[in-house]
């Protein structure tokens, strides 16, 4: 289970009337919904898993052999992935065969590893992560895997092991159509769904966790809007100027 952080950002505005603001927050994770918020009140979001080792981030950028994929403990003890596989279009490297670009194997809770040396396809693959010990016939079974992500098309693979399994969505995918040079798909460590991955920047051994608890103070009369994305956008319909901090 994910534990949930608590982040505390200020962000001081002078906000005029009729007037539309955007903060960015340094975050690489999408924030859902919408909130009108007074004076001192407070909207908390907060997220859970039930995994424990995840994949948060996959680079491929169509050099053989220079693909990466970025791995996190999320649960409370250390995880020594040495021996777990992989398994992307039917090829099932040892995590302990491929080269580690940055961290190390036995992971502590919250610790980073990024495992590179791999051959992703650029236009879709699945990419799953299994259990040490698994056998060519345990691929099959959704009880052998930790985790998974699908990108380019759906019905890649092992896709029908992850909907069993319970962390993935019957015929869906990441859309990497609008994928540039030196961009990743990320994971944001919330849910399920492709709306948890997005396509950002590479942050590739940087902790890229959602912030999961957020404090809005503004006057009244002002509307926080927060938007998918890495934005906050502020509209101020007060009569007058006022301070705003988020």
């Amino acid at each position: 289970m994910i534990l949930s952080k608590f982040r505390s950002i200020l962000f001081p505005i002078l906000a005029m009337p009729g007037l539309l603001y955007s903060q960015t927050i340094p975050s690489t994770t999408p924030i859902e919904g919408e909130a009108e918020v007074c004076e001192d009140e407070t909207t908390t979001y907060s997220v859970n898993s039930d995994f424990t080792i995840i994949i948060t981030e996959v680079k491929f950028d169509g050099t053989s052999g220079q693909d990466q994929v970025e791995l996190k403990n999320v649960g409370t003890t250390d995880v020594d992935v040495t021996g777990y596989r992989f398994c992307t279009r039917f090829a099932y490297p040892t995590i302990s065969s491929v080269m580690v670009v940055s961290g190390d194997l036995d992971l502590s809770p919250g610790e980073i590893v990024v495992i590179g040396g791999l051959n992703l396809n650029d236009a879709s693959a699945d990419v799953g992560i299994y259990l040490p010990g698994v056998s060519s016939g345990d691929f099959a079974q959704a009880s052998k895997m930790v985790h998974f992500v699908q990108y380019g098309g759906a019905n890649i693979g092992r896709e029908s092991v992850a909907v069993t399994k319970g962390i993935w969505v019957d015929d869906a995918f990441v859309d990497v159509s609008g994928l540039s040079s030196g961009e990743t798909i990320q994971y944001d460590n919330a849910g399920n769904n492709t709306s948890d991955w997005s396509i950002n920047t590479s942050s590739l051994g940087a902790d890229n966790s959602p912030i999961t608890s957020y404090e809005w103070s503004v006057p009244s009369g002002a509307t926080i809007l927060a938007n998918n994305g890495n934005n906050i956008s502020i509209n101020w319909s007060g009569a007058s100027s006022g301070d705003i901090s988020v």
